[in-house]
């Protein structure tokens, strides 16, 4: 098995740049574990390969890209009409 080539690993800042995104959005979903990612001695480390997966649509693992749950609304109109009737 071989290493990883040069340039396969990424810094925060690295990875960020890569990634198009700020770096505390980055560290944030480092830390929540929504991107695969190493933190070694303190520092957060990135395998490019696996940001490229990201965007893999086969990818299920629930990060950034993915949809999110539903939301219940509040029904504002109905909610008026509540009132008027009162």
């Amino acid at each position: 098995m071989s290493g990883p080539t040069a340039g396969e690993i990424m810094n925060l800042d690295e990875a960020s740049r890569y990634l198009r995104i700020k770096r505390r959005t980055l560290y944030t979903l480092a830390a929540r574990g929504m991107v695969p990612a190493a933190k070694i001695g303190g520092q957060w480390r990135f395998r490019r390969s696996q940001l490229d997966g990201l965007f893999d649509s086969g990818h299920q693992e629930g990060g950034a890209h993915s949809t999110p749950p539903s939301v219940p609304t509040c029904d504002r109109p109905q909610a008026a009409n509540n009132r008027a009737a009162r």
